[in-house]
């Protein structure tokens, strides 16, 4: 009777730590599901935004060859401060750090879910290395080209033009175009990067709500 109890005792007690991981499990994948559907939107937008900055740019930079149409000054001037702030994608990763850790891991019950989430981020570091490409050619174009990429840093005017491209260009405008011509290399880059990356959380999203209604 004695070993029967204390059998049962520890029937018990496993089987409440069993309903204890479940629950924490539950928390943890909710917790997750909205993590990385706030990250997805915010993804989202920002590939519309380099999109969109982009096709843009690729108008200043028409300008400023054999192959201009004529678009005046002021848009133009318009086109390059509209083109100047961008958006960058700046996950938050708490729960997914904390799903990543050795207890976390050991909560997932799904297999898939377990292995996705294990290595998520790592297999878009590139993504965030190539975000800081274009902020620091920035840097080190600001000086060269002034306001021609940086609003107000200093006027165009005082380059010796009140136009944005003059024929033949200045130095400094030379300088632009080579600054606008990498910055749209960079952003197609982040777009075509940005859109597996959406893909990834989507097919993550589907398997947490999933494992969720089970």
């Amino acid at each position: 009777m004695i070993v029967g109890s204390i059998l049962l005792a520890f029937g018990i007690d496993a089987a409440w730590a069993a309903r204890l991981d479940r629950a924490e499990e539950a928390e943890l994948l909710a917790d997750l599901t909205l993590e990385v559907r706030a990250n997805r939107e915010q993804l989202f937008r920002t590939t519309a935004e380099h999109q969109r900055r982009v096709e843009l740019t690729e108008v200043l930079i028409r300008e400023a060859g054999p192959e201009r149409t004529g678009v005046s000054p002021d848009s133009l001037r318009v086109l390059a401060d509209s083109t100047f702030f961008a958006s960058t994608f700046e996950p938050d990763r708490g729960v997914m750090t904390r799903a990543q850790t050795e207890r976390g891991l050991s909560l997932i019950s799904d297999p898939e879910i377990r292995t996705r989430v294990a290595g998520f981020w790592d297999e878009f570091e590139h993504y965030f290395t190539n975000q800081q490409l274009a902020p620091e050619k920035w840097a080190e174009s600001l000086w060269d080209t002034g306001s021609l990429v940086h609003p107000g840093v200093p006027a165009w005017e005082s380059m010796g033009s009140s136009s944005m491209w003059s024929d033949p260009l200045t130095t400094s405008q030379v300088q632009a175009v080579k600054y606008f011509a990498f910055r749209n290399t960079v952003g197609e880059v982040l777009v075509s990067q940005g859109v597996p990356l959406i893909e990834a959380m989507d097919s993550l999203l589907d398997l947490l709500e999933a494992a969720q209604e089970r």
